[in-house]
């Protein structure tokens, strides 16, 4: 709503004496018949004038009241308006910082996390859920905001120079992704005679296209969606009408649900899609979008069998090329029966910048774990501040940064404020606002207050790209450039050549403490391997009876409760199928050494093809895989890495850590992680031990061992170790009697590794 004049209605001289010229005005018709009458007409005269004029001078003292009145009702309500005006905004603003700022989290970390190769496809799915979800609540802020943008008169078209065929693939593509799963035939029809280079605002375009498109797709459940583009050419000037229509055969609609489809908030076919997301802005948004850019809009629609769009919209166009039936025959065939791979995360091509160093200013912990995590790929150095005067401190010391990405809305210092003194101070490397404050003109405000550039949060990873090429990349010599590409590939093959490629394997791992199971399952991803982790002996044999995944092998615990690992192997290898019978099922338990003969030949009794003792180690592993698959791994392959993990945790040996995971911090974090989390509830139920807990009690301080075990705790593992020999043994007295000073050990280990991994964290 545009803000409404404040200015007062000032009363106008002539206005004010209107009374008095009345008075006057009777007092000479009063005199004048003074000299033509008797002395009783004269006197009756004159006082008809002046009751005559008192009446005017009433009527109007009361219009001119009525009037002040009025007038300030008006200047009140034209106050409320500008009040309530600035309200809506400042509640946008917040709006739209609170929940973008959590929003960047959730989207940023996903996709880092879709990147990863070697991710198992349960994870990958549940990664893409989350991933897709999160935007579709952002697509309800930015529907929220365009309408209060388009409503306020702040909405600015933005016309550049684009490819027509890049808005083709970008919505086609944006929206198959989203919806594959629906048994629908896409079908793309291009006019040959399109200019191949236009100019306007391709992305209100894109988003035009992608509300309708998208609307398309969600009310139709099967047959086919279609888009067809064709243009009309101006004679006249450089201009061309784009002609867009998108056809359904979907629910339809109603000739009343068509008057009422641009209206705010309208959904139809409430009652039976509630699980269609949307806020019913989209519709409403587009047509203000199109009136805008001075085009049309039409519907038909039919219940029943669909609806068709028709969209024209004028543009410019740079010359004569126009898109070609080869073109044109080209975009369609890249979405003619072709399933698109669904993958929630961008793919991009991101340049390797170890020459570039970045400064990332932000007040939240998590925003500043998203932004390094989505920069790191790139190889820079980056370093961080929580607020603008810590950004500050480092300019003024003389640290210099290729980027410095500024948050606005933090305590102490803005960002706003902070980029202000930082340009006072005389720095001219470029400084981009990383924020969520994504209204309508901010960006117009950041450029005027010293920003370089502007990227809303979540960020968008393909502006980040972009932003970090132009300002880095783009500014250094070739030669450096192409050096750091040359460097790039080395280590690339280096990389892939260290562990065989054992992506084409699924392997199953089975153990009922989660910090063991995250111990095989990270030195498993190393060789690429498909992995899925299960707590249970029983969940094994199911997934084994089921069918739905063949593994190529499995990795069994032997203590578990409920169903442990040798009956678990009995009941898989008792299964009527080839499958069941042959897969290759290794035991990885924790074996004494004086019983490591009798030990294995129990398993190997029982079905099991190999024994792995724990703790689990990547020379371990190397060595059993080598058997395994026939193939020669060096296992000293990663000789050459540096050996740079200072552990320095009392109870914690480093020695047996670089033995365990050959220096790899990758592996060994997550498993320490996993210790801190999960060992402190183990404790908690081993607290109390009794005659009916200590069958219990055995299999717990059984899986601290083993776990203590795998991250160097020596001296853990061994009171664990004598207190399962006294639980196996009955003797409840016993345990009692240690089982309290181990505790103690051990909350006070964790301790030691929680204040070690702040550290670690803080570098």
């Amino acid at each position: 709503m545009q803000a409404m004049s404040t200015k007062r209605h000032i009363k106008s001289p002539l206005h004010a004496q209107v009374p008095l010229v009345a008075l006057a005005f009777a007092v000479m018709i009063g005199l004048n018949f003074c000299f033509t009458g008797n002395i009783s007409q004269k006197l009756i005269l004159i006082a008809s004038g002046i009751v005559l004029a008192a009446i005017v001078i009433a009527i109007m003292l009361r219009v001119s009241a009525e009037k002040q009145k009025s007038d300030a009702k008006l200047e009140e309500a034209e106050e409320r308006a500008v009040i309530a005006n600035r309200v809506k905004s400042d509640f946008l603003a917040r709006v739209s910082h609170e929940i973008r700022s959590p929003m960047n989290v959730i989207l940023g970390i996903t996709e880092m996390q879709l990147e990863k190769k070697d991710l198992p496809q349960d994870t990958m799915e549940a990664l893409e859920k989350v991933h897709n979800s999160g935007y579709l609540l952002l697509n309800v802020i930015n529907d929220i905001l365009d309408l209060s943008k388009i409503e306020s008169g702040k909405t600015e078209l933005a016309a550049v120079t684009y490819d027509f065929s890049s808005i083709i693939n970008d919505t086609v593509q944006f929206n198959i992704t989203r919806f594959e799963s629906k048994p629908i035939t896409f079908i793309l029809k291009l006019d040959e005679n399109i200019p191949s280079k236009l100019h306007g605002d391709d992305l209100r375009i894109k988003q035009i296209l992608n509300n309708i498109i998208s609307n398309a797709f969600k009310y139709t459940e099967s047959g086919e969606v279609g888009l067809t583009v064709f243009a009309e050419v101006s004679g006249t000037d450089s201009t061309v009408t784009l002609i867009f229509r998108v056809s359904d055969t979907g629910y339809g609609m109603t000739r009343e649900q068509i008057v009422k489809l641009f209206d705010d908030y309208s959904r139809f076919h409430e009652e039976d899609n509630r699980e269609i997301a949307g806020t019913g802005l989209g519709m409403s948004i587009t047509k203000q979008l199109v009136d805008l850019m001075n085009g049309e809009i039409a519907v038909e629609s039919e219940p029943g069998k669909g609806s068709v769009f028709t969209l024209r919209l004028p543009q410019g166009y740079v010359d004569s090329t126009v898109l070609g039936r080869e073109g044109a025959n080209r975009l369609e065939q890249l979405y003619i029966g072709k399933k698109v791979e669904s993958k929630s995360a961008p793919q991009i091509t991101r340049e390797y910048m170890p020459y570039g160093k970045v400064l990332v200013v932000d007040d939240m912990e998590p925003n500043l774990y998203v932004a390094k995590g989505l920069l790191s790929p790139y190889g820079l150095s980056i370093d961080t501040s929580t607020n603008g005067l810590e950004a500050i401190e480092k300019i003024k010391s003389g640290m210099a940064f290729d980027i410095i990405f500024m948050d606005h809305f933090m305590p102490v210092m803005d960002g706003i404020e902070a980029t202000k003194i930082i340009r006072g101070l005389g720095y001219t490397k470029p400084i981009v606002a990383l924020t969520a404050n994504a209204l309508t003109g901010q960006a117009e405000v950041f450029l005027a207050n010293g920003f370089d550039e502007f990227i809303p949060k979540p960020i968008d990873t393909r502006l980040l790209n972009s932003t970090l090429n132009k300002f880095i990349r783009d500014r250094y010599p070739a030669e450096t450039v192409q050096a750091a590409r040359q460097l790039k590939e080395k280590l690339d093959k280096k990389s892939s050549t260290e562990l065989p490629d054992l992506s084409h394997l699924k392997a199953l791992v089975v153990d009922d403490f989660l910090p063991n199971l995250n111990v095989a399952g990270g030195m498993l991803k190393k060789y690429k391997m498909q992995t899925d982790l299960v707590l249970s002996g029983k969940e094994a044999v199911d997934r084994i009876k089921s069918g739905e995944t063949k593994y190529d092998i499995i990795f069994m615990d032997h203590m578990m409760p409920e169903m442990d690992g040798v009956e678990a192997t009995r009941l898989i290898r008792s299964m009527d199928t080839e499958y069941a019978k042959k897969i290759p099922i290794v035991a990885v338990t924790a074996v004494v050494a004086s019983e490591a003969t009798e030990k294995e030949q129990m398993f190997l009794d029982n079905g099991f093809q190999a024994v792995i003792s724990k703790p689990l180690s990547i020379a371990k592993l190397n060595a059993f895989i080598k058997s395994w698959i026939g193939d020669t791994i060096d296992g000293k392959a990663n000789a050459d890495k540096e050996k740079n993990m200072k552990i320095d945790i009392p109870g914690v040996e480093e020695k047996k850590i670089m033995e365990l995971y050959d220096g790899d911090m990758e592996i060994f974090l997550p498993v320490l992680r996993s210790y801190l989390s999960v060992i402190p509830d183990s404790l908690d139920q081993m607290s109390n031990v009794t005659a009916e807990t200590l069958k219990e009690y055995t299999i717990k301080v059984h899986g601290v061992k083993s776990t203590s075990d795998s991250i160097g705790a020596e001296e853990a593992r061994k009171m664990a170790l004598e207190l399962e020999m006294l639980a196996k043994a009955g003797d409840l007295a016993g345990v009692q009697a240690k089982n309290g000073s181990f505790l103690q050990y051990e909350r006070t280990l964790l301790g030691h590794i929680k204040t070690w991994l702040a550290k670690y964290d803080a570098q």
